[in-house]
């Protein structure tokens, strides 16, 4: 018997994941608890004091896609995100990009603390 996201709907074809399937999964996954350094806390206060000077309603949408990317890491820290190499840093750390910002993270084995956002100025996405 096949076990897991996929081989529940293995019988409907490859490319074919029921959402109860999928939400059963999610549900079954460690969900570990977010945190944000005060670097990370003031960082995305500025993030979205910079849009709000141009845009409410774009300043609103930037917090809300950062804000829900970041609770997605509670249940799988590695899914869109890549590794972060700080060699002088003890412990895993990786980035997940959201629309224009860079939210760098280090994975613990009960929690997530987002440790920095910053603008990423090579991935220029319009809102």
């Amino acid at each position: 018997m096949r076990g897991g996201l996929i081989g529940n709907s293995i019988a409907k074809g490859p490319n074919h994941l029921e959402p109860a399937v999928v939400a059963d999964y999610i549900r079954g996954m460690k969900k570990r608890k977010i945190f944000f350094s005060s670097k990370a806390l003031s960082s995305f206060q500025a993030m979205v004091n910079d849009v709000q000077e141009t845009s409410l309603i774009g300043a609103e949408k930037t917090r809300k896609a950062v804000l829900d990317d970041i609770r997605k890491l509670a249940v799988n820290p590695e899914l869109n995100s890549r590794v972060a190499k700080f060699e002088k840093l003890p412990g895993e750390y990786r980035s997940l990009l959201v629309w224009n910002y860079r939210v760098y993270f280090k994975i613990e084995s009960e929690q997530i603390v987002v440790m920095d956002i910053i603008l990423d100025l090579g991935s220029q996405v319009s809102v």
